[in-house]
């Protein structure tokens, strides 16, 4: 059962870049009314750290369990729609991913209804105009983001 997101505040949302050996970018299609291409990903849960959503977020989407790498970009954006909130995204960088993991994905039909490993270029043309550039970023290069979590101990 999801946690809802409470009303209040700007919700928060991750998304992945993965990779696969041949430096493809692993796009999903989303189902519903606005299906369109995009990194996988969703929403933060209430009380959850964005690195543990982004990885249940793979979990749930793809059936992969993987490592979230470093923060690849944080993006604010404003609402559009009535009724919406603006939100905050942060995107992590994932692993460059085997042919043995990209054949146990398995997708969440109720979520995901198509995938596709796409070249830089492709991607760019079929992402959202803010997530192409994110695309083309040379991911094992070291970044100057910094993210840190700081989770309390348990009492």
């Amino acid at each position: 059962m999801k946690t809802p997101h409470p009303a209040p505040g700007q919700p928060i949302l991750v998304r992945v870049v993965i990779t696969d050996e041949d430096h493809h970018v692993l796009l999903v299609r989303t189902t519903g009314s606005r299906s369109r291409w995009g990194l996988p990903g969703g929403i933060v849960h209430l009380n959850e750290s964005p690195r543990t959503a982004a990885r249940r977020e793979i979990r749930e989407e793809l059936g992969l369990d993987i490592t979230v790498g470093d923060l690849l970009a944080t993006e604010w954006t404003q609402a559009h729609t009535p009724g919406r909130r603006a939100r905050i995204t942060l995107t992590f960088i994932g692993p460059r991913i085997t042919r043995e993991d990209i054949d146990r994905i398995v997708l969440q039909a109720s979520e995901v209804d198509a995938l596709e490993w796409a070249d830089p270029t492709r991607a760019t043309t079929v992402l959202h105009p803010s997530i192409a550039p994110l695309v083309g970023v040379p991911l094992d290069m070291p970044l100057n983001t910094r993210y840190h979590e700081t989770i309390p101990e348990p009492s």
